[in-house]
This record gives C-alpha cells, structure tokens and sequence, in this order.
C-alpha cells in the first residue's frame, strides 16, 4: 500500500515467480487491508498470469467479498497473445477458463479484466487503471434490507460517457 506512485517504477522487476499461486486468497486478504483503510480511492490491482494453482477461495467468492466492503478489482492479465484468444473464447462459450474467472472477478466488483502480453503492454495498462481509478465517484444508494444480491445498473444522460460500475451488491 502506497500513495507513492514513482516507487513502483522499477517495482515489477524486483519479482521473483517461486512455488504455487494463490490468487484468490491473495486478492482476498488485499481487499480486506483495503477496505480497513481510510483512502479517497480504494481499488485492488492485480497483476498475474492469470493461473491460479492453490487458493481455497474461488473466483466468485472473492467477488462477493470484494463487492461488500466495496473495492473494485481490477486485473491486468500477462497472458501471450494467442493464450489470450484462446482463453477468451472458452469464456465466451460458457466454459470454466481462468479468463472467464479474472473477467468475473474484475466485473462483479466494478474493475476491469485487461490483457498484456509484453513488459511494455503491462506498464502502459497499470498505468490506465491507476489513472481510471483517480477518476472514481462513489454513489450511495438506499440498500435493499434483505439479504440478497441486488442488480445495479447505473446510467448518465450524457451519452459519450462512458460508465463502468458493479453490477449489484448483497443487500442487508
């Protein structure tokens, strides 16, 4: 957690990949620091491979937690580019594929799934996502008082802009 955006320029080449990947339960427990903290913009940015090998929570339940406390997921794949349409396709048929977890992750919590397939690709969309969330409003709404999920659809009346939001919350 910083607030100190130069030093983490050099930060990803500092990464040494090692062992199992728990992303879920990694995202998980970030979200949670998050959401203790008292900042202006909370977002959580993932930078992964996409390939989660040992975490005890899925996709969609990291969703939900994310959706509760109110922080918004944003992923930024590095996947090469032909992974990258493979990967989309299986989640555009309906089958299970990391892809199809990452973007539901990202959507359900108000975030973005982008892909990257060069150290380039990766600096340039962190940087849009770091950017996009300076940009951030927070709308409160009166929540529904029973404990289910509640469709949110949010919309502006000036048509060229562009509007990204969760699609509900838990109500209760």
């Amino acid at each position: 957690f910083t607030k100190d955006l130069g030093g983490l320029a050099g930060a990803v080449d500092e990464f040494e990949p090692f062992g199992s990947t728990s992303l879920y339960d990694a995202a998980a427990a970030a979200a949670r620091r998050l959401a203790d903290r008292s900042a202006a913009h909370k977002a959580l940015i993932v930078l992964t491979d996409g390939t989660d090998t040992s975490s005890s929570l899925t996709a969609s339940e990291v969703s939900g937690l994310a959706s509760s406390i109110a922080v918004p997921v944003y992923v930024v794949a590095t996947v090469p580019s032909l992974d990258q349409r493979a990967m989309m396709e299986a989640a555009d048929r309906g089958g299970q594929s990391e892809a199809a977890d990452l973007r539901d992750l990202a959507a359900w919590t108000g975030g973005q799934l982008v892909f990257a397939s060069s150290f380039t690709e990766t600096g340039v969309a962190a940087s849009k996502l770091v950017n996009e969330v300076r940009q951030q409003y927070v709308l409160a709404i009166e929540a529904a008082a029973t404990r289910e999920w509640r469709r949110l659809d949010v919309r502006v009346k000036r048509p060229s802009s562009v509007v990204k939001a969760r699609s509900g919350y838990f109500g209760g």
